[in-house]
């Protein structure tokens, strides 16, 4: 028996279908009505281009298996399978049936119960378990509703084992990367790849068995993966196998197949190897890591590269791999006192960052930036206290760095730059489309830092078109602020609180100063509190709100949300609706003319002297609302011309540190 080709080119480059086409759509093998009892062996080939586009239930490869049916030893590729409930890939509903040595590499969506391999598994009162074993899952899965899982959507007292899945999953809770929900059955030595879902398995009730296991790509593609699921088999027939080639030189598998072929066998590094790799070769010896030059993390283990030490007492960073190692030192080594620089750009892949100093390990020492930009950290445990670049931090010095598009979930105590920080100093650093938080519970989340304390100092930063989203204690530059100063900073990202203390710079101020400070980013409450402002949310221990600006229409005068505190040269702008003026002295409406012009530029830097702080430079700007369009980088160098009248829709004011030129004499003109 050959492949078969039912269609072709069912899916693009993207793994989404292929709109326009004229595909002949697929007949169900077995039905609700008449579910399929008997044995479909696939020889281990391949069926391409299964195109099902509809709105029914029970669809897949095979619709429904019923009692004593088996389906074993296929793949399913370019494939494109759609309905409504009960959708997965190779079946619909397994009830009392097998699924067996299967594979989905096509994309299967629907609205509830849906999986990559098996939508519904599920035993029958009298005739015992639905089994999926062996089957893997590397397509996007997607579900409109709920109980949505990579290999299977719901599994309700069946057994899953031995599977594994590295396909994106999006749904509803419950959802997870193997399973979507388990109904006191068992999902057994299974693995998925990080990042596909937040959780292994979805919710779930009765007496659950789950051993499942978060891998990394790397551990998918150099063997590791595919040498656990043969050994978790306990048997001397292998089932399990991969072509591994670190070196790129020949053809390689990127994840585990089905493959009894001796070529596929895959092997640990011999005893006493440097490197604890693996390869196809029995008794093989690495004496050294094989580093790849531009992650710096070696290609058949994953370790990370060391960084190296400059004069200085710095240790260099030039990758991914050094940055991870010099949190690992700090970590766990206990070197909380050693110093970094960054000497390159970095981009991270989808591997779940280990955010630099733990709060029994806090970091203490110096961390430069160099100016250079950390694309990508990812955190995805929304249980974890303590995340961003820098964990927990004690008397640290940050500064000069850019962290970009990253995605950093937590419980407790999240910021960009650090989680949480006592007694040191934030400088120059800057977030730019990031996304803090996600846990409408969680606490203490900020653009720049969750939670600062013990007269640390903020100075020089900005959050651009980044979201922070929680529950208390969120600010667009810090989430809580006690004994401290931040200065100098400029938020136009969005702050969203399920409840309150929230603030566009900063969310609860405790005997704390914010100075020179400015907020373009818009703040939002869902809660009945009161406690939220345009630069401070909650007043605690008389803070100090001086020579600050807030163009947030949503809060406009409420500059903060306390009664105590001690405003001084602080301008807004007018909610649409017009504003009568705050009744809070220190406090000043200026029209949109006035912030585009220059006009409070000039007030808020003539407190200053001939000491630089404040100018204007040109910004995009939306007008309804005055947020600030996507940032490609942080806010431009400082001004040093003359402030000039422009147009509203072409400016904005901008924190102007270390500007080598003030203008202070006069007024624009009208």
């Amino acid at each position: 028996m050959d492949d078969i080709t039912i269609n072709s080119g069912v899916l693009n480059e993207k793994g989404e279908l292929n709109t326009g086409a004229n595909f002949t759509p697929w007949t169900l093998i077995g039905t609700n009505t008449n579910p399929f009892t008997g044995t479909f062996d696939g020889n281990n080939k391949t069926i391409s281009g299964l195109y099902i586009d509809g709105t029914t239930d029970y669809v897949g490869l095979f619709g429904r298996v019923g009692a004593g049916g088996t389906v074993k030893n296929v793949t399913l590729a370019d494939s494109y399978v759609s309905g409504s409930y009960h959708v997965g890939g190779i079946c619909g509903q397994n009830k009392s049936g097998t699924l067996q040595n299967c594979h989905n590499t096509g994309k299967v969506s629907g609205n509830s119960n849906v999986g990559g391999v098996c939508g519904y598994n599920i035993p029958g009162y009298s005739t015992g378990d639905g089994i999926l074993q062996k089957c893997y899952n590397t397509g996007k899965v997607t579900g409109t509703g709920k109980l949505v899982g990579g290999v299977c959507g719901q599994n309700a007292s069946g057994t899953v084992k031995g599977c594994y899945n590295t396909g994106e999953v999006i749904g509803n809770n419950p959802v997870g990367s193997v399973c979507g929900w388990n109904g006191g059955g068992t999902v057994e030595k299974c693995y998925y790849l990080a990042g596909t879902s937040a959780k292994a398995v979805g919710d779930g009730s009765g007496n659950r068995n789950e051993t499942c296991e978060s891998k990394t790509e790397l551990q998918f593609r150099n063997g590791e993966v595919a040498y656990q699921l043969q050994s978790d088999l306990n048997i001397s027939t292998q089932v399990w196998g991969q072509r591994i080639d670190p070196d790129d030189t020949g053809e390689t598998d990127k994840t585990p197949v089905l493959n009894s072929t001796s070529a596929y066998t895959v092997y640990p590094a011999a005893e006493g190897s440097l490197c604890k790799g693996y390869s196809n070769k029995p008794d093989q010896k690495f004496d050294e890591h094989q580093y790849d030059v531009e992650s710096g993390v070696c290609k058949r283990c994953g370790v990370w590269q060391k960084a190296q030490l400059d004069n200085n007492d710095y240790y260099e960073i030039y990758n991914q791999g050094q940055l991870r190692w010099f949190a690992d030192q700090v970590n766990n080594q206990n070197k909380p006192n050693i110093n970094a620089r960054l000497m390159n750009d970095i981009t991270m892949d989808n591997t779940e960052w280990t955010p630099i100093g733990t709060e029994s390990n806090p970091f203490a020492g110096k961390f430069d930036g160099g100016g250079y930009t950390i694309t990508g950290l990812t955190c995805t445990d929304e249980s974890k206290d303590y995340v961003g670049l820098v964990g927990y931090a004690n008397g640290a010095v940050i500064q000069n760095v850019t962290v970009q598009d990253a995605a950093l979930k937590g419980h407790y105590y999240i910021g960009t730059v650090c989680g949480c920080i006592t007694g040191g100093t934030i400088t120059n650093c800057h977030a730019v489309n990031t996304a803090i938080g996600g846990n409408t519970e969680g606490r203490y989340y900020g653009g720049i830092a969750g939670y600062i304390t013990g007269k640390t100092n903020v100075t020089g930063c900005t959050n651009s078109d980044s979201t922070v989203n929680g529950g208390y204690y969120l600010g667009g530059i810090a989430g809580y602020a006690a004994d401290t100063t931040v200065q100098r900073c400029v938020n136009s990202g969005a702050v969203t609180s399920k409840y309150s203390k929230i603030g566009g710079i900063v969310g609860t101020a405790n005997r704390a100063t914010v100075q020179d400070c400015g907020n373009i980013g818009t703040v939002t409450k869902r809660g009945n509190g009161s406690e939220y402002g345009g630069i401070i949310g909650e007043a605690s221990g008389n803070p100090t709100i001086q020579n600050c600006y807030n163009a947030d229409k949503n809060t406009a005068a409420k500059i903060c949300g306390g009664i105590f505190y001690t405003p001084l040269n602080c301008y807004y702008l007018p909610d649409d609706t017009g504003s009568s003026g705050s009744t809070v002295t220190g406090i000043t409406a200026k029209t949109a003319e006035q912030f585009a012009s220059g006009e409070v530029a000039y007030l808020l830097q003539n407190e200053h002297g001939d000491t630089a702080v404040w100018g204007r430079q040109s910004v995009r700007i939306n007008t309804r609302n005055w947020a600030a369009t996507r940032y490609t980088s942080p806010p431009p160098a400082p001004q040093t011309t003359a402030i000039r009248k422009f147009h509203p829709n072409n400016t904005s004011l901008a924190m102007m540190a270390n500007a080598p030129t003030v203008v202070r004499n006069a007024l624009p003109p009208p």
